[in-house]
């Protein structure tokens, strides 16, 4: 079962690759991450995970990130949140494209 964490972090040097490690160290996969642009030296990542072999919970993962330094705060968005969310992103069709994006020259 995929779920999925939105960690504020702090933008430091190398912040990211530690919160990937201890993603992957501590035995799940990531099968979607999202990040927004820093702002205030703090960026916001979403990231949906799963757990490699099932045995893992995902309160023990989410409570190790809030160990990091450069973790400001993490959240758990729940399952039916996360599908209505994904739901609601339509993708868009190639002519609602063209319309929204500028001509090139």
């Amino acid at each position: 079962m995929s779920n999925t964490l939105n960690i504020e972090i702090f933008e430091t040097e190398g912040a990211l690759v530690r919160l990937i490690g201890l993603i992957e160290r501590r035995g799940f996969v990531i099968s979607s991450m999202a990040m927004s642009a820093p702002s205030n030296g703090s960026a916001r990542v979403t990231v949906d995970v799963d757990a490699r072999g099932g045995a893992r919970q995902i309160d023990v993962l989410t409570r190790q990130i809030e160990r990091l330094f450069d973790v400001h705060a993490v959240s758990r968005t729940p399952a039916a949140e996360a599908l209505d969310f994904a739901a609601g992103l339509a993708p868009a069709t190639a002519s609602e494209w063209r319309a929204e994006c500028p001509s090139q020259p």
